[in-house]
């Protein structure tokens, strides 16, 4: 894996490139392009998460039905993760407004 820029969850440098709906039962990746770039220490924590949910390990049913399964298992559980740092980024986005304001109107409080 050749992750580059920062962890999406924490903004270190990326180590790795996690596959947000893993394996299927042919030990193929499911969706193979949808990766999120993840430092060691958020990657290793998300698969903890699938780990707990128990959905970790490749696919073993073959079906559709159960690929789908997996998928949205799979990305409600990155989601869930990705949300708690939405906060930070509305927070990053405010200051970055208001820096922004105060060139535009020549103050600098």
């Amino acid at each position: 894996m050749d992750a580059r820029g920062d962890c999406l969850f924490c903004g270190k440098p990326a180590e790795q490139d996690h596959h947000c709906t893993g394996k299927g039962s042919n030990n193929q990746y499911l969706d193979k392009d949808l990766t999120a770039a993840l430092c060691g220490e958020d990657h290793d924590l998300v698969h903890t998460d699938l780990r707990v949910a128990g959905i970790d390990r490749p696919l073993q049913a073959a079906g559709a039905t159960a690929r789908t399964d997996r998928r949205l298992r799979r990305l409600g559980l990155f989601m869930s993760r990705l949300a708690e740092v939405f906060p930070e980024w509305a927070d990053e986005i405010g200051e970055s407004a208001t820096t922004e304001d105060e060139h535009e109107t020549g103050r600098d409080d």
